[in-house]
């Protein structure tokens, strides 16, 4: 190999790994307190619901609220079910079309900054829709 195609490997390596991380530029490593609502098995409705939200390395945490929890859920590709390029999916099942029990899965939307997650397990299922401002 000669230093025209390393340099042209390298330059292609360096623009791929650039356009892998576009999806998530700007949350490499966010903590946010998120305020909302829950939905809990669609028979009661609690407003003014607080839960933390950190994003991490490609992958989202919940905690600290007692309906909706997810730990280190990663981001499926852009554009997954269609979705605008500022919006990320996420899916504790993964991206495909298998689907898992329990399981916790939502959308967030990088300029909004707002929260869609649910959680389900046997059957019971939780949601929330959250405004979020990130912690300092």
């Amino acid at each position: 190999m000669n230093n025209s195609q390393t340099l042209i490997g390298v330059t292609a390596a360096v623009v791929l790994i650039a356009g892998c991380s576009k999806s998530n530029e700007g949350l490499e490593d966010v903590s946010m307190k998120c305020q909302g609502y829950v939905t809990y098995n669609l028979s009661f409705v609690k407003e003014k619901e607080m839960i933390a939200t950190h994003i991490n390395n490609g992958t989202i945490t919940f905690s600290g609220n007692d309906y909706l929890r997810g730990n280190n859920i990663k981001f499926c590709p852009e554009r997954t079910l269609d979705l605008a390029a500022d919006t990320l999916y996420f899916d504790s099942s993964g991206c495909g079309d298998k689907k898992e029990n329990p399981r916790q899965y939502g959308t967030y939307n990088k300029i909004l900054k707002k929260l869609d997650l649910t959680n389900t397990h046997d059957g019971v299922v939780s949601s929330g829709r959250f405004e979020c401002k990130k912690v300092e």
